[in-house]
């Protein structure tokens, strides 16, 4: 019943006539308290340069209440299940489900009177970005049919195009005499040569020409889309219907070339053992003993060895299939008010500041990932920053680093973003030392990008988890089916591609499919479309 009272009383305040009456900054100093998980990282909230600016820009004082750095969310649970009094904002822990679940127990304040009556601002710093506002806040909105938080999309070069990444050895492209494959025959070919012609040079049977965790992916581009985050195939290539890839002809050509490739040595069986740390630990060696390697991160990876690997553009199949499999962000929840909350106009406005008329959209997201401008990061002027190239080839950087806060010790900023909602993908590409570009991790990701993002389908005809609207039922009766179905595909690829299933053979690949039919994957299929219908109807 309290929390039913204080639903209530917050849907009385967030109407439109009081929620235009906010305009940073305030005349008078104001309260709101925020839940943090607190990072290890972070010397001090209170005497913290992004809390001293927030304050100066907005005169609001942040009263913080940290929760633990592990088990913040089950704290949080049991403080909602126990009817404690909240925080006025929730930084942490809001998702698809818990925020269908506590909005629906008058938990979160409903943001839709924002959206309705001054979501203009946010759709136009979503329309200055090329974003469809109305698609992202679709994406967060519950089968109630309400908004419970404030949108966060995240949308970055480097990595829209990470899931399957090639990276070959050009010391030993050098070695072989000859160039980067442009097709599946050719990489067959520069492989062989790997294989066979000694390219370390240590007069060693013992090169590696292919490895990598995301091999299985990357050899699949060259055959049929690899979905990244789910199965389904892009939206223009199957009428706007969802289907899926694991159960295609193509599918079972891509397998059969994995096969083929394991068979004779050319992709190495350690791919499906080795761990991350291993994989480093290999591709670092002075004595570096692989050619070819497909990963998300592989800048991260090598980059104490990108004097040795480069990006090159992903080989064409043999029916002509060139696909580089790309990650789309799903719009997601950034922070929430709670209806303990007292002035939850005054809360939503704060979490919305970024799209403030008055608000430099830039310069909040800044603030709270890079520190502050021109002490922690500054503008790249291509004027005098003359020894400087951006780290993604033909894009203009946009900053440029002067002490690196995140992810380390500091007192400049939280470790978290709660204000930010959208952002330009520009503003997160750096410049790096002319000199030296191939010393950073992003300039070796960045170049790999350049060469392949042509080979990604549109983002729009891409279909991510929050395009669906589920039923209680549809979650909890297809849970362990869908998991069950899941390990299914990809141990069966793995077996696949070992030989211990044949994929040139009708019954191990009639067997397959059967098996994916006692495991109901049609059913699923008809389950998800149910629910992506239902969302695109809200």
């Amino acid at each position: 019943m309290k929390k039913l009272l204080a639903l209530i009383l917050a849907l009385m305040l967030i109407a439109p006539a009081a929620m235009a009456d906010v305009t940073f900054p305030l005349e008078e100093t104001a309260t709101l308290s925020i839940a943090l998980q607190q990072s290890p990282l972070v010397n001090d909230y209170e005497d913290n340069a992004l809390t001293k600016w927030l304050f100066e820009r907005t005169n609001v004082q942040l009263e913080f209440v940290l929760f633990p750095s592990t088990d913040a969310a089950t704290k949080l649970n049991l403080m909602i299940s126990g009817g404690d009094k909240l925080p006025d904002v929730l930084t942490f822990g809001v998702n698809a489900t818990t925020a269908y679940e506590w909005g629906s127990e008058g938990v979160l304040v409903p943001l839709n009177d924002y959206f309705d009556n001054e979501g203009q601002y946010y759709r136009d710093l979503c329309a200055s970005f090329g974003f469809d506002a109305d698609d992202l806040l679709k994406q967060i909105t519950s089968v109630d049919g309400n908004i419970y938080g404030t949108p966060l999309y995240m949308l970055t070069y480097n990595n829209m195009s990470s899931p399957s990444r090639g990276w070959i050895n050009q010391d030993w492209l050098d070695a072989v005499g000859m160039t980067a494959p442009t097709t599946y025959d050719e990489l067959v070919a520069v492989l062989t040569a790997f294989q066979e012609k000694d390219p370390n040079g240590n007069g060693q049977a013992d090169e590696i020409p292919m490895t990598g965790p995301q091999a299985l992916k990357y050899i699949q581009n060259m055959f049929i889309y690899s979905p990244s985050g789910n199965h389904y195939l892009p939206l223009n290539e199957t009428d706007g219907k969802l289907d899926v890839d694991y159960d295609k002809p193509a599918y079972r050509e891509f397998l059969k070339a994995a096969n083929d490739l394991v068979a004779r040595g050319l992709l190495s069986p350690l791919t499906f053992t080795m761990d991350n740390d291993q994989m480093k630990a290999l591709l670092t060696a002075d004595d570096c003993q692989v050619g070819l390697f497909a990963n998300q991160w592989g800048g991260q990876w090598c980059v104490d060895a990108t004097d040795r690997f480069s990006a090159f553009e992903v080989p064409a199949g043999p029916e002509g299939a060139q696909y580089i499999s790309i990650s789309k962000p799903a719009s997601g929840y950034s922070a929430a008010v709670t209806t303990d909350c007292e002035n939850p106009d005054l809360a939503i406005h704060y979490l919305m500041m970024q799209c403030e008329p008055s608000a430099n959209a830039a310069d909040v997201v800044f603030v709270e990932r890079y520190g502050l401008k021109d002490v922690d990061w500054r503008r790249f002027d291509p004027e005098t920053d003359k020894d400087m190239e951006s780290a993604i080839p033909g894009i203009t950087p946009y900053q440029v680093s002067i002490n690196e806060v995140w992810g380390v010790q500091t007192s400049q900023l939280w470790q978290s973003q709660p204000f930010f909602l959208v952002g330009d993908p520009a503003w997160w590409v750096t410049a790096v030392d002319k000199a030296n570009p191939t010393a950073t991790a992003n300039y070796f990701m960045g170049q790999n990008y350049a060469l392949n993002i042509e080979h990604g389908p549109a983002l729009e005809n891409l279909v991510v988890n929050t395009y669906f609207a589920y039923t209680d039922e549809e979650v909890s009766d297809w849970a362990d089916a869908r998991t069950a179905l899941d390990t299914y595909i990809n141990e069966a690829a793995t077996r696949f591609a070992l030989g211990e299933l044949n994929p040139n053979d009708d019954a191990d690949w009639n067997a397959y499919l059967d098996e994916l039919g006692k495991l109901q994957y049609q059913e699923i299929i008809a389950v998800d479309q149910a629910a992506y219908d239902r969302k695109q109807a809200l």
